[in-house]
C-alpha cells in the first residue's frame, strides 16, 4: 500500500511540474526565434520541450538558411558570463579557417549524430575528445593551432584557435525528414558543458575557486581562454538529397482497357 502510494505522489508531482510548465506556454509564443531557441537550451529535459520544438519548426520556415552564432554573454551585476545563439545571415562571412581549428558536428535528417566523421551513438563518448580539441595542451598538430594573447591575471598564454560547427538540416527534405531540435540541442549542450568544466578546472587550478564563484574580471580572464565559438547551419546540404518517390506500376493491359 506504501509503495502504491509513493506512485501515486510521484505521478502527482510529474503532472503538477508538467502543468506549471503549461502555463509559460503562452509566454513562450510571444518570444522571438532566437530567445525560443537560447530559451531551449536551458530546458531540454523538461516536458516543455517539445512545444518550444514545435514552434521552432514553423518559426525557422520564415527565415532563409539562418546561421546560429554564439556569443558569450555577460552580467556583471549578477556576476555571470553565459553563452547565447544570434541569428546571422548564411552568407555573413566567408570562411578562412585551417581545418584543424575546426570541429565538425554532423547530424542528419534522421537525427544520426557524427563528430569529426564518426558516428556518435553516446553524447558523452566524446566529451574528453572535445576537451582536448578546445585545449591542445600538447601542441599536436592535428589539434588547433595557438596564437599568444596577454590576459589580465596570466599575463601572455597560448590560446587554440578554435571552433564548432554544427551542421544540421532543421528544414524538411522532400520526404518531411529533418534533424530534431532535440539532438541539435545535445550536441549544442554538450559543447557547452565542456567549455564550463575546462575554465571550471583552470579556475580551481589558478585560484582553488570554482569559476561561478570568481569576482567577474577572473570570470572575464578566463571565459577568454575559453570562448564560445559555435557556428550552427540550419540547413546544410552535405547529406544526398532523397530519391523521389517510386512511380505508381500501371498495367498497360488496364490502361488500353480504360482508354478504349
Amino acid at each position: 500500500m506504501k509503495a502504491k502510494n509513493l506512485i501515486l505522489f510521484i505521478v502527482a508531482g510529474i503532472l503538477l511540474a508538467c502543468a506549471n510548465n503549461s502555463e509559460k506556454k503562452i509566454d513562450i509564443k510571444g518570444l522571438t526565434f532566437e530567445e525560443l531557441f537560447n530559451y531551449s537550451l536551458s530546458v531540454a529535459d523538461s516536458c516543455l520541450f517539445d512545444s518550444i520544438a514545435r514552434i521552432l519548426d514553423d518559426s525557422i520556415l520564415s527565415y532563409s538558411c539562418p546561421v546560429l552564432v554564439s556569443y558569450n554573454t555577460e552580467d556583471s551585476i549578477h556576476n555571470y558570463i553565459g553563452c547565447q545563439f544570434n541569428i546571422e545571415e548564411s552568407n555573413f562571412f566567408e570562411w578562412d579557417i585551417k581545418e584543424r581549428n575546426i570541429f565538425v558536428f554532423q547530424i542528419t535528417e534522421f537525427d544520426t549524430l557524427f563528430a569529426e566523421g564518426e558516428k556518435v551513438d553516446n553524447i558523452d563518448s566524446i566529451h574528453e575528445s572535445i576537451k582536448e580539441f578546445i585545449s591542445n595542451p600538447f601542441d599536436l598538430e592535428h589539434l588547433p593551432e595557438k596564437k599568444d594573447i596577454v590576459i589580465k591575471y596570466f599575463d601572455t598564454i597560448s590560446i587554440p584557435k578554435c571552433a564548432f560547427f554544427i551542421n544540421s538540416l532543421m528544414y524538411p527534405d522532400s520526404l518531411g525528414n529533418r534533424t530534431s531540435w532535440k539532438k541539435l540541442v545535445l550536441a549544442v549542450n554538450k559543447i557547452c558543458d565542456v567549455i564550463e568544466e575546462s575554465r571550471n578546472d583552470l579556475s580551481q587550478a589558478r585560484w582553488g575557486m570554482d569559476f561561478k564563484d570568481l569576482p567577474f574580471d577572473q570570470q572575464v580572464s578566463i571565459s577568454t581562454i575559453y570562448p564560445f565559438r559555435i557556428w550552427i547551419f540550419t540547413n546544410n546540404f552535405w547529406n544526398p538529397v532523397p530519391p523521389p518517390p517510386r512511380p505508381l506500376y500501371i498495367n498497360k493491359n488496364l490502361l488500353k482497357q480504360l482508354m478504349e
